[in-house]
């Protein structure tokens, strides 16, 4: 349990502070994958920050990047990505 939810709801409240601050998913959540689309300067500073993937390039300016949600997920690793978000 993190903070009351479960693990699919994890990716979901990540999900809908990225929909709420105005960013776009690559595509829809369905599990604990979360595909997110960020422009490219953002990607190079979260990566000395956060871990995450790159999943592919969006366009001249934007990267998505994968963020992965777990049952070890702690509450102040979501609390600190999304801060930086």
């Amino acid at each position: 349990i993190f903070n009351g939810f479960f693990l699919p709801q994890i990716a979901n409240f990540i999900v809908h502070y990225l929909i709420i601050r105005g960013y776009k998913l690559l595509m829809d959540t369905q599990a604990n994958q979360i595909f997110v689309i960020l422009p490219n300067d953002m990607v190079k500073t979260l990566s000395e920050k956060i871990a995450f993937r790159i999943w592919e390039k969006y366009d001249n300016e934007h990267t998505v990047i994968r963020l992965t949600t777990s049952w070890a997920t702690k509450e102040e690793t979501v609390n600190k990505a999304i801060a930086l978000l």
